[in-house]
């Protein structure tokens, strides 16, 4: 399927798009030391490239532009730079505050609302079953990448990173989540090994929050 989508966009197309949700660049996080993962330019392409790169090989990432890249279809397709706080307090005041900056935009509301109602319907009857979360829409991905074999040059058929990222909830989002299991034993899936820790802490984050569920909601609405 992901091969099918990025055939239709075209190679530049596609290729622009990655640079635009900030693959390949270091993001601008105030952190000493940030990678930038791995992309190869156009030119370097092969005939596999676009078939390759659509569903994660030839390309690495890093966990802080994973979750950059899916904050772009929470937020309304816009690219941000992450923030490590939101303020230094000093004697129960903010003594400096760190204001939102953007990037660009990356694609339109209206596209990232399609892809949010996807990510819903993962996790709803797809693969992601394990990171719902009751009283809460769940929107995300799983992921089951095979690792590089340095010895062998290619591929391992033994070795994977399990991953699940997403944000919740998902039409008025509060928090993204990614999780990552290196090489987990036995399951090696995604939405079995990964997906679960993410509905655990997303249950416990947006208790911790006082976002209200679904039910809460409709509670406050009716007394109103």
């Amino acid at each position: 399927g992901s091969v099918k989508v990025a055939q239709q966009l075209g190679k530049k197309s596609f290729y622009g798009y990655i640079k635009k949700f900030g693959f390949g660049q270091k993001t601008g996080v105030a952190l000493p030391g940030e990678a930038a993962g791995r992309f190869k330019e156009l030119e370097a392409w092969d005939e596999r490239s676009l078939a390759s790169i659509s569903f994660g090989q030839e390309i690495s990432t890093t966990p802080l532009q994973m979750i950059s890249a899916i904050s772009v279809i929470a937020n309304g397709g816009t690219l941000m730079v992450p923030r490590i706080t939101q303020a230094v307090i000093k004697n129960g005041r903010a003594a400096k505050s760190f204001k939102p900056k953007t990037v660009r935009r990356v694609i339109s509301t209206q596209t990232s609302r399609q892809v949010v109602d996807i990510l819903k319907h993962s996790v709803k009857v797809g693969t992601g079953g394990g990171a719902a979360i009751k009283g809460y829409e769940v929107a995300g991905k799983t992921g089951t990448a095979q690792k590089y074999d340095r010895k062998t040059g290619s591929y391992s058929k033994t070795a994977y990173v399990s991953s699940f990222v997403g944000f919740v909830p998902a039409d008025a989002p509060k928090i993204a989540i990614l999780v990552m299991v290196d090489e987990p034993k036995g399951v090696h899936w995604g939405g079995s090994v990964a997906a679960p820790v993410f509905k655990d802490i997303g249950r416990e984050t947006l208790r911790y929050l006082s976002v209200p569920s679904n039910d809460q909601r409709v509670y406050i609405l009716d007394r109103a």
